[in-house]
């Protein structure tokens, strides 16, 4: 706490006044340091936009110091917008400055931007069908010839025969 007296001294005609004030200042009241209450780092894909509020926890003048080709501020409103391109693909820095005028602040944040294009998903690859152990090979072999015979064998067989009597059949043939 801090005090300070001050006297006044006035003669008006012949009448001689005096006073005395007391001043008191008390540090902890005073205003807070000035700062940003708003702004952190962020990560945003090529393409897409943002807007950001910019505020300081007492009244204050915001203004953009630095920021990549692209980046806008409304002042007035105190607004950021950027809509960053695949040129932008990595760490971007923006930074700002706030004066109440008493102190001025500045503060910088990362903009990363990372690259829209999606991962690709793997194409599954097929799978195989098993071959036949050879012992299979051969059974299959062996039936497949068979059926090719006996397809072959009942084609030549499949004349027409004229019908005979049972006496016919077994008789002898001389």
């Amino acid at each position: 706490m801090q005090k300070k007296q001050v006297q006044i001294l006035s003669i008006l005609g012949l009448i001689l006044i005096s006073a005395s004030f007391l001043f008191v200042s008390n540090k902890a009241n005073a205003a807070a340091p000035l700062k940003f209450t708003s702004i952190s780092d962020q990560t945003i894909p090529a393409g897409s936009g943002i807007g950001m509020l910019i505020l300081t926890n007492n009244p204050s003048t915001i203004s953009l110091v630095s920021a990549p080709l692209g980046v806008s501020f409304d002042s007035a409103n105190n607004n950021l917008n950027w809509a960053p391109t695949l040129q932008n693909i990595g760490a971007n820095v923006i930074t700002f400055s706030a004066t109440n005028g008493v102190e001025t602040i500045t503060q910088s944040i990362i903009m990363t931007v990372t690259d829209p294009t999606p991962t690709p998903t793997p194409t599954p690859v097929p799978t195989p069908t098993p071959t036949p152990a050879p012992e299979q090979n051969k059974k299959s072999k062996r039936y497949q010839n068979f059926r090719k015979e006996n397809t072959r064998s009942h084609e030549t067989k499949s004349r027409p025969t004229q019908k005979r009597s049972i006496s016919e059949k077994y008789s002898s043939h001389d």
